[in-house]
């Protein structure tokens, strides 16, 4: 080969070689690459065209528009991997923006790499461009170099070799690793493009199966110890239904930057969601791993080093290699699953995670776990998140498209699902577990009933599990073998949830207890029943029902789903012998541990020998004892109502005895027993319905509905006689039932209109005085016999009087402001003509980083119209730099938004953007905001738009025009918006006169003074050298303003550290607080919602339009505590205070004071009745440590027991609180308190024997 052809090959291949290396790189968002090119790429345009070139970036940094230039030629080189239109088109309008044409007019763009086919560029007439000549790439490099002459082409190759480090070995192995990161990515995208769905035997691909899941971000981790292992076992099942704190779409761990754990309860799809990530990363040109820490951790376990064992784990099923240097060179996103799984190792896996991103921060680490076990500790500095169940909507959704994607004509099969699924436990069961929803698909598809309670669908998911799974190990152990030893599994661990320690859910613990059991029962010996035994718990720990942790270096188990658990210890409960079935219910009846579990096995257990045994014990007792409601609420989870009549009998009893209590109690649970065959005493409640007993009367009604449930033609007659007594009987008597039955009622009647009585009985229903839901009930009843159109004009009516009109007026306002965001956007970036955009991820990220759907009502509806104002297209344009944007994707996400968006909803994008957690890089606006468009920003009336400029005027504070500007604004501005958010400002960029500002502010009686100042005050004043007088003005001035004002003042005050100041000081502070609090209480203060100068009532409501406000009262007694100004006398007084906030402050300090000196808690109980004291001061005293009221039991018990109705409920109410009380003395109390002449303390008194709270019949006396 001669030397002209070796040096056009060289040059052919170096080029090849920069166009890969870029390529590769520019998907890890390295980018820079280029940027260290420039030189290089500068050199080698000047030998090509004979051009002068020079690096303009070394004249001045980040030069604007344009990398290098030729000062004589007026030449100015744009070098970049980007080829698309819009790059070029920005480039061109920054040159234009920064009038770069005057010293160069000519702009090239240089490609590293390829260019496009053809561009559509906006070309201005100031700049000399044509696309066809000046748009130049590799191959145009070689065109033009093959001209060259021998000596220059020949100098440029060994020019080239040398910048590059040019080996031609050395090229090879880069280019062999670029091809097995592309092996690799291939690989992993083939294995995670599909979902395996449990319960569905298939596999489906990711894009069609994709359940959608929320994120929500956990602001504080908090991780506590628990005492008991139910403790423990609830905190690990409930893990997943906690819904508080801001919830966003998972694609926001690939967006967001910086390093994440996510954590999530078992069966919440957290794999799934690595699988989702990985291809997530991929469509946004990042490489990504993703590995099972699991394997990571075995490979740690033999010695080797964690980088290491990741590259391992990574290439387990490929026959490839890399490095640790490759490993951090070539992937962004590192995706590590269950963390949770790497048992002893969790600690020493943790911490090598760290410290891998300690040293690498450029790339992205994602980690999932379990909550159960995560320790905090070694990546405290990562971003915690949780994946939140599914909602309704969601879960019917993602139900439907799972049935269409198996089975196309599924809709009768969706329709079985539905049905099942309105059983309110079966339906939360679903949001929670993708996994169980995935058994509830499959079985649907099959039309295989799971009913429509807990126990079938268990019962159904267990014979999946085992018939599904257990064929392959047939010849190990049975189904049977497999059966019994999950159920004593399970009975095990649920006897032992309330040992303090774990270890009794190790391996070894649960093989010796289950082992024993296979001895009793099959008669095996022991050490064959211990290895049945530990067959069977890896059988359940591999299918998935359990669950498999460390403690303290030991394996130890778990169920995956608490319930499930219950359901299988429930089974083996209904295996025992007639004797241990009637002492296991005669020990374990009453504890809360249990009864979950004793519901269920009442439910399975045909013989009914544990109902009988609770009718027994109900029997034998003095008092109720809450076991017939027990035996119910379990018969009600049974496909088969086998109902002794002997239970019926003892409720119906408790139903129309004397204590009403428990007869709502009782009425309500004979729910269960609806369609049971026994004897309902239909005659007896006929005459109950007929009295003039108004409450047995609603009680009658309701056991009739129910008994009469499969007689329609019964029904139909109660029914209309329900509705019409409703109105008749118990809205005239102004009694509202308890037990109310009037949508189950008005549900039953049959749709005949010419019943005139029932329809005048309907329409004198108020409708203020019924829940929405009886409103559409009888909607629907009322449209079916032809008075839509009367019950129409009483609903419009009642919303009139609602102001619901209002709420069309300001959805409408909501849509008209993200329009007009829309519009701004597309006149900053124009449109690109596409079909609908389902998700518009690039439009996600701009409304991300203005945090627009976070934002509250007023923020929106004001952001509408500073989108009108003078600046507003160049602020948001510069909002949008803070974002990596691809320009081309979001001119068509605008089109699309503008064309197909929801013009009639309130949020015009909101099906089709993600909710994303993310924060722009504010730092970019270095230097791009004028102190003119600065100001304009920070007086918007938006908050997202202030928000926004407190960013941007944050970095460009070392600019002088824009610190003059602020300061001018803090010191001068009339609008407290803007005060704050410049003040905000001022703090964080270390403005030195700061708080001599604000405290000028404050004590200028010619300057308006606002609540925000005092955030600026010292919480360690300098009251020395005479400055006390200026800083005691400052808190006058402030307790002399507006409320607003004052309560800034007075948590000013109570951020103070007291012990700085002098008691002289003190003094002064206390007296003036005294003072402004007396002027305060009487004060007139303008209602913000009917705009009147009144005096509010103390409760803080106004007393002509009853709307509440803010009031500082809370604020001046926490000061008026922390001087301790008050006495006893006066906190006892202060708890009668109307105002809840005041009242509880007063409260906490009377029992410190009572708890630091008994003899002053004594001193209140011997003198309670002589002084009056209200009864909230003799609970709060029950309320006390039981060692410090067990002194004074007799007083109290005499007080409770003997002053009056009101101080007896209160004492029955805290009676189970007091350990100083022994249960035969509360017994004794009871009985004598359900014989008092009250009904309240009668009803009371029984629901504190049956030990029940907080439920809705609580206050119902």
């Amino acid at each position: 080969m001669t030397r002209t052809h070796a040096d056009k090959d060289s040059l052919a291949s170096i080029l090849a070689y920069i166009n890969t290396y870029l390529k590769y790189n520019g998907k890890q968002g390295l980018l820079d690459e280029n940027k260290a090119l420039e030189d290089v790429m500068c050199e080698v345009l000047n030998r090509i065209y004979g051009w002068k070139l020079e690096n303009l970036n070394h004249v001045e940094k980040n030069f604007p528009g344009i990398d290098l230039g030729d000062w004589e030629r007026g030449i100015g080189v744009q070098v970049t991997v980007e080829k698309t239109s819009s790059k070029i088109n920005n480039t061109i309008a920054k040159i234009v923006k920064n009038e770069v044409y005057n010293k160069f007019p000519h702009l090239k763009i240089l490609i590293l790499g390829d260019k496009q086919a053809s561009y559509s560029i906006r070309n201005d007439e100031k700049i000399v461009f044509d696309d066809e000549k000046d748009i130049i790439d590799f191959v145009d490099l070689l065109d033009v170099s093959s001209r060259m002459d021998f000596q220059g082409r020949h100098k440029l190759v060994v020019f080239l070799k040398q910048e590059l480090g040019w080996e031609a070995e050395n090229t090879q192995l880069r280019i062999l690793t670029y091809e097995k990161v592309q092996k690799y990515q291939e690989e992993q995208h083939k294995e995670n493009s599909y979902i395996t769905i449990l319960g569905l035997h298939k596999k489906l691909p990711i894009q069609d199966a994709w359940i959608k899941l929320n994120i929500l971000t956990e602001e504080e981790l908090k991780r506590k110890q628990t005492e008991t292992q139910w403790d423990f076992l609830n905190q690990y099942d409930e893990y997943s239904g906690r819904r508080s704190g801001k919830t966003y779409d998972a694609e926001t761990l690939v967006i967001e930057p910086g390093n994440k754990v996510v954590l999530a309860g078992p069966g919440m799809g957290k794999s799934t969601l690595c699988k989702k990530l990985f291809l997530q990363a991929g469509a946004m040109n990042k490489f990504a791993i993703k590995v099972r820490l699991w394997d990571v951790a075995g490979y740690m376990r033999e010695g080797v080093a964690f980088e290491i064992a990741l590259c391992k784990a990574m290439c387990q099923s490929l026959a490839v290699e890399f490095t640790k240097a490759e490993l951090a060179h070539f992937f962004s996103i590192i995706i590590l699953d269950g963390l949770d799984e790497c048992g002893d190792y969790r600690r020493t896996v943790a911490k090598s995670i760290a410290a891998w991103g300690y040293g690498h921060p450029y790339q992205m680490i994602i980690v999932t776990s379990r909550p159960i076990g995560y320790d905090l500790t070694e990546l405290a500095d990562y971003n915690h998140y949780q994946i939140l169940p599914m909602d309704e909507w969601q879960m019917e959704s993602s139900s439907q498209k799972l049935m269409e994607l198996v089975q196309q004509d599924c809709e009768k099969q969706y329709q079985w699902f539905r049905k099942r699924l309105q059983n309110y436990e079966l339906h939360k069961l679903a949001c929670r577990s993708p996994l169980v929803l995935g058994f509830m698909v499959q079985l649907s598809l099959q039309k295989k009933d799971f009913g429509n309670s807990k126990i079938s669908l268990y019962q159904e998911i267990v014979n999946e599990w085992l018939q599904g799974s257990s064929r392959d190990n047939e010849k190990i152990i049975s189904e049977v073998e497999l059966l019994y030893g999950i159920e004593a599994i399970a009975f095990y661990m649920m006897s032992h949830v309330s040992d303090e320690a774990r270890e009794v859910y190790t391996k070894n613990n649960i093989i010796t207890y289950v082992g024993e059991r296979f001895t009793e029962e099959m008669e095996y010996p022991l050490l064959k029943a211990k290895k049945i035994a530990e067959q069977c718990l890896e059988f359940w720990l591999e299918r998935g029902i359990l669950d498999k942790g460390f403690y303290k270096g030991q394996e130890c188990f778990l169920f995956l789903h608490l319930n499930v658990g219950e359901y299988l210890a429930a089974c083996y409960l209904t295996k025992m012998s007639l004797k241990m079935k009637k002492e296991w219910v005669h020990n374990h009846y009453r504890e809360n541990i249990w009864q979950e579990t004793l519901r269920m096995a009442i439910a399975c257990d045909y013989q009914g020998i544990f109902v009988e045994e609770l009718i027994v014990i109900e029997s034998k007792c003095q008092l109720p004892e809450g076991a017939v409601f027990l035996a119910a609420q379990g018969i009600s989870e049974s496909n088969r109502k086998n109902v002794p009549q002997e239970l019926y009998d003892k409720m119906f009893e408790y139903c129309f005895g004397d204590n009403k209590y428990l007869s709502q109690k009782t009425a309500m649970t004979i729910n269960c027993l609806k369609g049971a065959k026994i004897n309902w005493h239909i005659r007896e409640l006929e005459s109950y319905a007929s009295s003039e007993d108004i409450w047995k009367k609603m009680i009658a009604y309701h056991v009739i509905l129910i008994a009469l449930s499969d007689e329609n033609d019964k029904l139909q007659i109660w029914a209309r006689k329900y509705v019409i007594d409703y109105r008749k009987v118990f809205e005239r008597n102004s009694f509202r039932p308890r037990v109310n039955d009037l949508p189950m009622a008005v549900g039953f009647l049959q749709t005949q209109g010419n019943d005139k009585e029932l329809t005048e009985a309907i329409k004198k229903i108020s409708f203020e005085d019924i829940s929405v839901y009886e409103i559409e009930i009888i909607g629907k009843y009322m449209e079916a016999i032809g008075e839509g159109e009367w019950f129409n004009k009483r609903y419009e009516g009642l919303m009139a009087g609602a102001r619901e009109f209002q709420h069309a007026l300001v959805s409408k306002e909501l849509g008209q402001s993200e329009e007009r965001l829309i519009a701004l956007l597309i006149a900053i970036f124009g449109v690109e003509t596409s079909e609908k955009v389902e998700i518009c991820r690039e439009y996600s990220k701009i409304i991300a980083v203005l945090n627009y759907m976070e934002s509250g009502i007023a923020d929106i509806r004001w952001l509408g119209r500073d989108l009108q104002r003078k600046h507003s297209q160049e602020f948001v344009k510069l909002i949008c730099i803070t974002v990596d944007l691809d320009l081309e994707q979001l001119k068509k996400e605008l089109y699309s938004l503008s064309h197909f968006g929801d013009k009639n909803s309130s949020f015009v994008s909101y099906d089709h953007t993600v909710h994303l957690h993310l924060k722009g890089e504010w730092s970019r606006c270095r230097g791009e905001v004028s102190a003119e468009l600065l100001e304009e920003a920070l007086s918007s009336h938006s908050g997202i738009l202030g928000v926004c400029a407190c960013y941007m005027a944050y970095y460009n504070i070392d600019k002088p025009d824009i610190v003059e500007l602020l300061v001018k604004l803090f010191r001068a501005s009339a609008e407290d918006r803007i005060v704050k958010r410049v003040g905000i400002v001022l703090k964080a960029g270390g403005y030195k006169e700061l708080e001599v500002d604000a405290e000028e502010r404050l004590i200028d009686d010619s300057i308006l003074s606002f609540p925000c100042l005092f955030d600026y005050l010292s919480k360690i004043p300098d009251i020395e050298n005479g400055h006390a007088d200026r800083w005691l003005s400052c808190i006058e001035h402030g307790l002399a303003g507006n409320r607003y004002l004052v309560i800034s003042a007075l948590k000013y005050v109570l951020s103070l550290r007291k012990e700085s100041i002098s008691e002289n000081i003190r003094t002064q502070l206390e007296s003036m607080i005294k003072g402004s609090y007396n002027k305060w209480k009487k004060k007139k203060i303008r209602c913000l919602h009917c705009k009147e100068e009144v005096f509010i009532k103390p409760n803080g409501f106004c007393p002509k339009c009853s709307v509440g406000t803010e009031l500082p009262t809370k604020y001046f007694i926490e000061a008026l505590v922390s001087f301790s100004s008050f006495t006893m006398e006066e906190y006892i007084h202060l708890c009668s205070h109307p105002m809840s906030d005041v009242s509880a402050i007063a409260k906490r300090e009377l029992q410190k004071i009572w708890i630091a000196a008994p003899n002053k808690l004594e001193y209140v109980i011997d003198n309670f009745e002589k002084l009056e004291y209200d009864g909230c001061i003799f609970e709060l005293i029950l309320q006390l440590p039981s060692q410090i009221t067990c002194p004074y039991g007799m007083a109290l018990k005499r007080l409770g027991m003997e002053i009056s109705e009101e101080m007896q409920l209160i004492w029955l109410g805290n009676l189970r609180s007091l350990e100083w009380i022994s249960a035969e003395c509360m017994k004794t109390m009871v009985c004598e308190s359900l014989s008092d002449e009250s009904d309240a303390i009668r009803n009371k008194a029984m629901k504190c024997w049956l030990g029940e709270k907080d439920f809705w019949w609580e206050n119902f006396a």
